[in-house]
């Protein structure tokens, strides 16, 4: 009896721990606490903006640079004049309006074709699409292609010559600049200038002054 009694006993109090244990706070998993963090991505983005241009940039910004001055620089046929003529206020069908330029071969070699490039603005220095005369899907770049032009070595050209325009073109002013030459005695030279050109000029206003002084 005694020995009942006392196995009782055990078993109660063993209950009674396991009860303690089960109602203390300490043992439990408590819910996480939300935290306001900021992300890596932010930190460097806010970093990104508040330092000033870094001396890897300036010195990419100041290569392009000295690139386009020595590509400028190289040129083996220049325009030196481009105007919009009008050939008739009445007859336009028959005598468009035409972009003219004067194109100058500072080559040794004689050349046979070329290939140039025509923006084109409206009064204010907008750009507008080149409508020429039969071209009806017209662009912000016309590539127009010179034939046996024969341009010896230091002589120019362009006088008598010119690119049609639409009746309707709305061009005020034009760029005009050699995109590509062939000679007869020697290889096809591609313009390193022209992509500087494009990058700076198409589809992108231009200031009068520098559009009226640009050929002068």
């Amino acid at each position: 009896m005694k020995k009942s009694f006392l196995l009782m006993a055990a078993v109660v109090f063993s209950l009674t721990m396991i009860t303690a244990c089960g109602s203390d706070g300490s043992s439990q998993k408590e819910a996480p606490t939300e935290v306001e963090s900021t992300t890596t991505a932010e930190v460097i983005e806010e970093t990104q903006e508040s330092i000033p241009e870094t001396e890897v940039e300036a010195k990419e910004t100041k290569d392009k640079g000295h690139e386009e001055d020595e590509a400028k620089n190289s040129q083996m046929a220049t325009i030196v004049s481009v105007k919009i003529i009008e050939q008739s206020s009445e007859y336009k069908s028959l005598y468009p309006d035409m972009v003219q330029w004067i194109l100058v071969n500072n080559s040794e070699n004689v050349i046979k074709n070329y290939t140039v490039s025509i923006l084109a603005y409206d009064e204010n220095g907008y750009p507008v699409k080149v409508e020429g005369q039969y071209n009806f899907n017209s662009d912000f770049e016309a590539l127009v292609l010179g034939e046996a032009v024969n341009i010896q070595p230091g002589d120019s050209q362009g006088e008598n010559y010119g690119y049609n325009l639409g009746e309707r073109h709305g061009i005020s002013y034009a760029m005009v600049l050699v995109k590509e030459l062939e000679f007869y005695d020697a290889d096809t030279w591609t313009n390193p200038y022209y992509k500087f050109w494009i990058d700076k000029y198409k589809e992108k206003p231009v200031a009068l002054e520098e559009l009226q002084s640009m050929y002068q």
